[in-house]
């Protein structure tokens, strides 16, 4: 039975609600490796000198998940988010491109044509330095079908190993994006040499149903979140496609039995509310803010303070 990814990407949304700090991001990223997921997605390099050491204390932190981290289509861009995933024990370089004619113009300002070689120019220059090379059609679903088959035929002729479909609008039905993704196979025979991935928008509260669809037409990775409410669900997804293996055609590679428990403590990272005073980089929820220590407290009122913060630790750590 073959294997379904599961793509998160709570951090890749982590400028849209979801405000971790540094230590946070690799806790999370260890979270997630222990759960199983395939792959891990990161934010980009965008200038800030943090960026390259994110990457690199996330690329050291994880050990089995494959850790993906999207590019720009510039050669600079491409070398120094290279130089900081290298390590990587699976490091993965994304190509992010939209491909409806809107998009292309408006975030790009592009014509098809020119668009079509920066795509196969960026995942070639990609490919000559990472095995495992992404390409994700933005807006793929608004896209003229024509010019759709190209760019991804391109990016594979390039060197792509995985190409993802993004419904960025969400406004499909299950049955709808299900058809989409058997057609693009049909009118795209190079994707049948490479994995397929997609990535759902929940604007009408479908995306977990239009993911499982598109595995049901053979795709086989799902971009989700173990928190957040834009796209698919990590949880959902693996869920339905676990209990349902036989019909889907495939299962995931999750640890199911820890499933709740790290999603728990993901959830709480990720929403729990910080004082902005607060020296705690996991934060403090408000009604923890009668908790005052200082020089002077002994062993047992630091454990405490830690237990109301929601840790349990061992005797070594508290004596750290």
């Amino acid at each position: 039975m073959r294997m379904i990814r599961i793509s998160d990407v709570t951090m890749r949304r982590s400028d849209k609600g979801v405000h971790l700090s540094f230590r946070e991001k690799i806790e999370l990223a260890k979270l997630l490796d222990s759960l199983g997921v395939s792959v891990i997605e990161l934010e980009g390099i965008e200038g800030s000198r943090t960026d390259a050491l994110r990457i690199k204390s996330v690329a050291a932190a994880v050990k089995q998940s494959t850790v993906a981290v999207p590019v720009q289509l510039d050669q600079e861009n491409i070398a120094q988010v290279w130089d900081a995933l290298k390590l990587a024990k699976n490091p993965r370089l994304q190509v992010c491109a939209a491909v409806s004619s809107v998009q292309m113009e408006y975030l790009y300002h592009k014509k098809a044509d020119a668009m079509l070689k920066a795509v196969a120019d960026s995942v070639g220059s990609c490919a000559a330095l990472c095995t495992d090379v992404e390409f994700v059609a933005d807006d793929a679903t608004r896209a003229e079908p024509e010019y759709l088959s190209a760019v991804i035929g391109a990016a594979i002729n390039a060197g792509a190993k995985t190409v993802t479909v993004c419904d960025a609008a969400g406004s499909m039905l299950p049955g709808e994006f299900g058809q989409f993704v058997a057609k693009l196979y049909e009118s795209t025979p190079a994707l049948k040499q490479v994995c397929l991935g997609v990535s759902c928008s929940n604007a009408l509260s479908l995306a977990d149903a239009c993911a499982v669809a598109a595995v049901c037409q053979g795709a086989g990775e799902v971009k989700a979140a173990a928190y957040g409410a834009e796209g698919s669900s990590l949880a959902n997804v693996a869920r339905v496609i676990a209990a349902r293996a036989d019909s889907v055609g495939g299962t995931v590679s999750l640890r199911l039995a820890q499933l709740s428990r790290i999603l728990d403590q993901i959830v709480w990272m990720c929403s729990t509310e910080r004082s902005k005073t607060s020296p705690f980089d996991s934060g403090v929820r408000t009604e923890s803010a009668d908790i005052f220590l200082t020089a002077h407290d002994d062993m047992a009122a630091v454990s405490k303070a830690v237990a109301q913060l929601g840790y349990d630790l061992s005797e070594e750590d508290e004596q750290k």
